[in-house]
């Protein structure tokens, strides 16, 4: 009987492993479409770019064919240099753009490896910004030369849907800001009294060690104090029916915890949202 029961909690921790994967490809599906429309708003500048360029070059290609007289070619060859550069340029970009969609969508193991998180953030913009009106601005206040050791597809999955949820916070107008520093052990306080008053649920955001702290703030219309506790629940949604899976915050807490950190809410209606990252720096 023993046995028998090992057996059957083995078959259902097995299960288990199988649907939480699947909830997390079901979820990663989801960024990808967010994805997909910002890399058609974002190649549509390059490609605007090579096409404007190429047509210039033709015509002066046409206008030297059909006016052998006016010489072998009547375009400047240092704006003829500057043509050209742009195209290479603008190619390089969109290249660039399909690749970190590419990067994105396979299906890799988790593997750290340290980048530059300013670079990270930047790049996951560039797909989420198009969905954001003119009345809405995204500042960025991360060093150069800050670095983590994450694994970069799961790592931008979380940025992409935290910054995605600032953004469809807020009405025509607002402010989304993302704010990065580091922070050693020794200098931290208690999370109950510092200016930050994160985490008044799911625990303490705390780590023994130096750590990365990573704030995404809106000034959009903030959580119900009832509804903070299940921010990070599965399934749970504060938005219309069809326009939410109640997935995204798990699967963030859920990477969040892979790579051995926290994450925390501070929200009060009327006052935004602000979630807290804290990643170890080691």
């Amino acid at each position: 009987e023993v046995l028998s029961l090992t057996r059957a909690f083995n078959k259902m921790l097995r299960e288990l492993e199988i649907r939480q994967r699947h909830l997390v490809q079901s979820e990663k599906l989801a960024s990808l479409g967010t994805l997909l429309s910002g890399v058609a708003h974002e190649l549509n500048n390059p490609l605007s770019n090579i096409s404007t360029s190429g047509q210039i070059l033709a015509e002066e290609f046409k206008e030297a064919k059909e006016n052998p007289a006016s010489g072998p070619w009547p375009l400047d060859p240092n704006f003829s240099q500057e043509l050209v550069g742009q195209i290479n340029d603008q190619t390089d970009r969109a290249r660039n753009i399909v690749r970190s969609l590419l990067e994105f969508s396979r299906d890799k193991d988790f593997k750290k490896q340290t980048l530059s998180l300013r670079g990270l953030i930047e790049e996951t913009l560039r797909f989420v910004k198009g969905q954001a009106s003119a009345g809405v601005t995204i500042t960025v206040d991360v060093p150069e030369d800050l670095n983590v050791i994450v694994d970069k597809q799961r790592i931008q999955q979380a940025f992409l849907n935290l910054i995605k949820n600032a953004i469809e916070a807020l009405p025509a107008e607002g402010a989304v800001a993302i704010t990065a520093r580091k922070r050693k052990a020794a200098d931290k306080v208690d999370d109950e009294t510092s200016i930050h008053n994160y985490l008044k649920y799911h625990g303490k955001c705390t780590l023994e060690d130096d750590t990365v702290d990573i704030e995404i703030r809106d000034s959009g219309g903030g959580i119900p104090a009832d509804a903070l506790p299940k921010v990070f629940d599965p399934f749970f949604t504060t938005k219309d029916v069809g326009k939410g899976s109640g997935l995204g915050l798990f699967i963030v807490h859920e990477i969040i915890e892979e790579h051995d950190g926290c994450i925390a809410v501070d929200s009060e209606p009327g006052k935004g949202t602000a979630f807290l990252i804290r990643l170890p720096l080691k």
